[in-house]
């Protein structure tokens, strides 16, 4: 009974520990992007220091994308391996002399966000009965242009 009180940390100790290695296998990847790629990333930023920042992040997570797959014995393409990064966000990345080069950046749709969706319940407390609003997911909010809005045609 007590070994079951202590497995979870155990098991949580273990994934650090799988994670900590992964992580230090993941320095000696190389990821860079090409010219035509950053031009394609910056766009989707609003100025060069968000891009900069997410530049980093997206190196470190690829990285470990990339290891562990190898460490599953899961053979990635080296000519044109698609990633989704976020819902999205895809990039083309491609394998050369050892060092992965981001090719392509896109997106697809024009997603601004989430929003919560709600749903109202009755709640029954004692004699009284009370209205509560309930979370129930999210749902993607699609940003549109000043052409859409006006109900007219975009150029």
């Amino acid at each position: 009974m007590q070994y079951d009180l202590f497995s979870c940390p155990f098991s949580m100790l273990n994934r650090m520990a799988q994670v900590t290695k992964l992580t230090m296998k993941s320095t000696r990847v190389r990821i860079e992007f090409t010219r035509e790629s950053w031009k394609q990333f910056t766009q989707l930023n609003h100025s060069a220091i968000p891009a900069f920042v997410r530049a980093i992040n997206i190196k470190a997570d690829l990285a470990l994308y990339i290891v562990a797959h190898e460490e599953q014995n899961i053979h990635l393409d080296n000519e044109c391996q698609e990633v989704c990064y976020q819902p999205g966000l895809y990039m083309i990345l491609q394998q050369k002399n050892g060092v992965w080069y981001i090719t392509d950046i896109y997106t697809t749709g024009n997603v601004s966000g989430y929003a919560p969706v709600y749903l109202w319940t009755r709640i029954k407390r004692g004699f009284r009965v009370l209205a509560a609003r309930v979370l129930i997911g999210w749902r993607r909010i699609k940003a549109c242009n000043d052409a859409e809005k006006s109900g007219g045609q975009a150029l």
